[in-house]
């Protein structure tokens, strides 16, 4: 017999598949993911439907956080921020519990509550469980003490998305000992030599792999250090300012920074870097300064932004010690 948490999937996924959006979301992926996100005015309009769709075509993503949830008892009320496609909601609610979702976006809560729509006619949810609404998940306020709250709205390094102010607010609303979903987020730098495919301005962002038929990687020559922790569970600062240093262990160039995350569920669960395609997936920041560099020399590294902001609009600065 298949799963409550797969046939949803499964739903969820062949609702979008027959509206034409895998199709139009697959063609969107030519575009690359920082020129997206640069057209995008996330804090004010959220994600788009598109971006909804990827992250139920990250099929990986999609079931890690389904799985999580299954293992959710004596919980009784849920909000969800960022619904997207309302496929995690849509779980809770099967379960039995009762989901205060919120969207910043009206094209993708329209989207969310056609789906609804559609699974209450398939038998597989209760409309009466779910109640999803228009409103900034920063500013919210609910009227009820939340069990659990979920918000996948993450970015690797925090950057771009709203998720410590919207959990910041929401905690506020929980109770004591309400489950976050995630947990938490840990990011990790080095500092690496990247064959860009233009030049780039300083701090400016790319995703490894194929950028337009180019193959752009990335040769690390630092050590990895964890260079920040968000705790989800409790109210975090609005962003980060480090001064760390680095161990050089190949020789090279230096002109980007390597970035990672892994996200930490309740269960103990961590999401690798590798894991998914849209969630934490490494990012490189190109720097300015290039340096050349030998082994068992050592680099002082600054880093400074906002949580959800571009990084662009951060601080970075590498200098030899």
């Amino acid at each position: 017999m298949i799963s409550l948490s797969k046939r949803i999937y499964r739903e969820v996924l062949q609702y979008c598949r027959s509206s034409g959006l895998i199709e139009k979301l697959e063609q969107s992926l030519a575009i690359p993911e920082r020129e997206r996100f640069n057209q995008l005015n996330i804090s004010k309009h959220g994600l788009g439907v598109l971006d909804a769709v990827h992250c139920v075509y990250d099929k990986a993503r999609s079931f890690i956080f389904l799985e999580e949830l299954e293992r959710l008892a004596n919980v009784h009320i849920a909000i969800e921020a960022g619904i997207g496609t309302g496929l995690l909601s849509f779980l809770m609610a099967a379960r039995g519990i009762v989901v205060h979702g919120v969207e910043l976006n009206p094209e993708v809560l329209d989207l969310a509550s056609k789906i609804k729509n559609h699974l209450a006619k398939q038998g597989v949810i209760d409309e009466s469980s779910i109640h999803f609404r228009l409103a900034d998940a920063t500013t919210y306020s609910p009227s009820i003490a939340a069990d659990v709250l979920v918000s996948e709205n993450l970015y690797t390094g925090m950057f771009y998305e709203k998720q410590v102010d919207i959990m910041n607010n929401l905690l506020s609303h929980a109770r004591k000992d309400a489950i976050c979903i995630p947990k938490g987020l840990k990011s990790y730098v080095s500092l690496a030599e990247t064959v860009f495919p233009r030049e780039p301005k300083h701090a400016e962002m790319f995703v490894p792999g194929s950028e337009q038929g180019f193959d752009m990687k990335s040769n690390v020559l630092s050590e990895t250090f964890e260079y920040d922790y968000i705790d989800f569970t409790k109210k975090a600062p609005s962003g980060l300012d480090r001064d760390i240093t680095l161990n050089i262990i190949r020789p090279g160039k230096v002109n980007s920074l390597l970035i990672g995350t892994e996200v930490l569920m309740p269960s103990g669960r961590v999401i690798g870097r590798h894991e998914t395609v849209f969630l934490n997936n490494d990012i490189i920041i190109a720097i300015e300064s290039i340096q050349s560099v030998v082994p068992k020399s050592r680099m002082s590294v600054r880093i400074k932004y906002a949580y959800g902001s571009r990084p662009e609009e951060g601080l970075f600065e590498v200098k030899r010690l």
